[in-house]
């Protein structure tokens, strides 16, 4: 019997890692790591981290919530904003900016 040494894992597995490693959370929020990368495992994240960025240029979107208050009223507004919004938003006089209305969410 002999002792050999164990089988490295491939080049693509272990760069699979290293991302998830290196970028995290910042670039790859919406990938979560599996165990045993396949080459298409890798090739997905490789091609999120060309679209979506790298920790610098990337963000999750943030929630904001604000409670505006004026002659006895209060009102609670709350937003999502993220670096996916595909337009910019408009200025209106009675909201100040509102989003473009391809933007806006469909009614139920």
């Amino acid at each position: 019997m002999t002792i050999s040494e164990p089988t490295p894992a491939p080049e693509y597995a272990t760069l699979y890692r290293r991302a998830f490693e290196e970028f995290g959370m910042a670039a790859l929020w919406r990938s979560k790591p599996v165990p045993g990368p396949t080459p298409a495992d890798a090739l997905a994240i490789t091609y999120s981290l060309r679209v979506e960025g790298n920790a610098m240029a990337s963000t999750r979107p943030a929630d904001y919530t604000v409670l505006a208050q004026r002659g006895g009223e209060t009102t609670k507004l709350e937003w999502v904003d993220s670096d996916f919004r595909f337009f910019p938003t408009i200025r209106d006089e009675t909201f100040g900016y509102v989003l473009y209305p391809v933007d806006l969410p469909p009614t139920r």
